[in-house]
Protein backbone atom coordinates (compact mmCIF):
# COMPACT_ATOMS: atom_id res chain seq x y z
CA UNK A 1 0.00 0.00 0.00
CA UNK A 2 1.35 3.39 -0.95
CA UNK A 3 0.69 5.70 1.99
CA UNK A 4 0.07 8.91 0.11
CA UNK A 5 -1.68 11.99 1.46
CA UNK A 6 -3.64 14.42 -0.64
CA UNK A 7 -1.88 17.76 -1.16
CA UNK A 8 -3.15 20.87 0.66
CA UNK A 9 -4.84 18.92 3.45
CA UNK A 10 -1.94 19.02 5.91
CA UNK A 11 1.64 20.21 5.87
CA UNK A 12 3.97 17.57 4.43
CA UNK A 13 7.69 17.67 5.20
CA UNK A 14 10.77 15.57 4.61
CA UNK A 15 12.57 13.90 7.53
CA UNK A 16 15.67 16.11 7.19
CA UNK A 17 13.77 19.41 7.42
CA UNK A 18 14.63 21.38 10.55
CA UNK A 19 12.19 21.53 13.44
CA UNK A 20 12.22 25.32 13.17
CA UNK A 21 11.20 25.24 9.49
CA UNK A 22 8.48 22.67 10.18
CA UNK A 23 7.08 24.84 12.99
CA UNK A 24 7.04 27.83 10.65
CA UNK A 25 5.27 25.83 7.95
CA UNK A 26 2.66 24.50 10.40
CA UNK A 27 2.00 28.08 11.52
CA UNK A 28 1.84 29.66 8.08
CA UNK A 29 0.79 27.26 5.32
CA UNK A 30 -2.80 27.40 4.14
CA UNK A 31 -4.02 23.84 4.59
CA UNK A 32 -7.31 22.23 5.54
CA UNK A 33 -6.06 20.72 8.81
CA UNK A 34 -3.85 22.94 10.97
CA UNK A 35 -1.50 22.00 13.76
CA UNK A 36 0.10 18.89 12.29
CA UNK A 37 2.72 17.94 9.73
CA UNK A 38 3.14 14.55 8.11
CA UNK A 39 6.74 13.47 7.68
CA UNK A 40 7.01 11.65 4.38
CA UNK A 41 9.76 9.72 2.64
CA UNK A 42 10.87 10.06 -0.99
CA UNK A 43 7.97 7.82 -2.09
CA UNK A 44 5.46 10.03 -0.20
CA UNK A 45 4.84 7.36 2.42
CA UNK A 46 4.00 8.62 5.88
CA UNK A 47 6.85 7.78 8.25
CA UNK A 48 5.94 10.11 11.10
CA UNK A 49 3.99 13.09 12.34
CA UNK A 50 4.65 16.10 14.52
CA UNK A 51 2.04 18.45 15.91
CA UNK A 52 1.70 21.72 17.73
CA UNK A 53 1.67 19.98 21.11
CA UNK A 54 4.99 18.33 20.31
CA UNK A 55 6.44 21.76 19.58
CA UNK A 56 5.19 23.13 22.90
CA UNK A 57 7.02 20.30 24.66
CA UNK A 58 10.18 20.93 22.62
CA UNK A 59 10.10 24.64 23.45
CA UNK A 60 9.58 24.08 27.18
CA UNK A 61 12.55 21.68 27.16
CA UNK A 62 14.55 24.30 25.26
CA UNK A 63 15.28 21.79 22.49
CA UNK A 64 17.53 22.69 19.60
CA UNK A 65 15.08 23.52 16.80
CA UNK A 66 17.84 23.34 14.20
CA UNK A 67 17.72 19.54 14.51
CA UNK A 68 15.88 17.55 11.86
CA UNK A 69 12.22 16.74 12.39
CA UNK A 70 13.03 13.01 12.34
CA UNK A 71 14.65 13.44 15.77
CA UNK A 72 11.35 14.46 17.37
CA UNK A 73 8.58 13.08 15.16
CA UNK A 74 6.10 10.48 16.32
CA UNK A 75 7.15 7.41 14.37
CA UNK A 76 4.68 4.96 12.89
CA UNK A 77 1.55 7.11 13.25
CA UNK A 78 -1.91 5.63 12.93
CA UNK A 79 -2.96 5.67 9.28
CA UNK A 80 -5.96 4.16 7.53
CA UNK A 81 -6.69 3.69 3.83
CA UNK A 82 -9.08 6.17 2.21
CA UNK A 83 -11.13 3.30 0.77
CA UNK A 84 -12.52 2.32 4.19
CA UNK A 85 -16.01 3.22 5.39
CA UNK A 86 -16.44 5.20 8.61
CA UNK A 87 -17.18 2.01 10.53
CA UNK A 88 -14.13 0.29 9.05
CA UNK A 89 -11.94 3.27 9.97
CA UNK A 90 -13.05 3.07 13.60
CA UNK A 91 -12.47 -0.69 13.67
CA UNK A 92 -9.03 -0.32 12.06
CA UNK A 93 -7.96 2.42 14.49
CA UNK A 94 -9.11 0.33 17.46
CA UNK A 95 -7.18 -2.66 16.09
CA UNK A 96 -4.01 -0.59 15.63
CA UNK A 97 -4.36 0.80 19.16
CA UNK A 98 -4.73 -2.69 20.64
CA UNK A 99 -1.68 -3.86 18.68
CA UNK A 100 0.27 -0.99 20.24
CA UNK A 101 -0.84 -1.91 23.75
CA UNK A 102 -3.25 0.99 24.22
CA UNK A 103 -5.95 0.82 26.88
CA UNK A 104 -9.48 2.21 26.98
CA UNK A 105 -8.09 5.33 28.67
CA UNK A 106 -5.74 6.11 25.77
CA UNK A 107 -6.89 8.41 22.99
CA UNK A 108 -5.82 9.51 19.55
CA UNK A 109 -5.62 13.10 18.45
CA UNK A 110 -4.93 12.49 14.77
CA UNK A 111 -5.62 9.64 12.35
CA UNK A 112 -4.17 10.12 8.88
CA UNK A 113 -6.32 8.88 6.03
CA UNK A 114 -4.01 7.92 3.18
CA UNK A 115 -4.48 7.12 -0.47
CA UNK A 116 -4.25 3.35 -0.77
CA UNK A 117 -3.86 3.18 -4.52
Amino acid sequence: MADMLMDNLIVMVGPKESLFNVAQRIASEKVTYYGIAAVIDEKKRVIGVINDGDFLQLITRQADLSQSVETAMIKNPITVPSSLSHEEIIADVRKQLRERGATDKDWVRYVLIVDDS
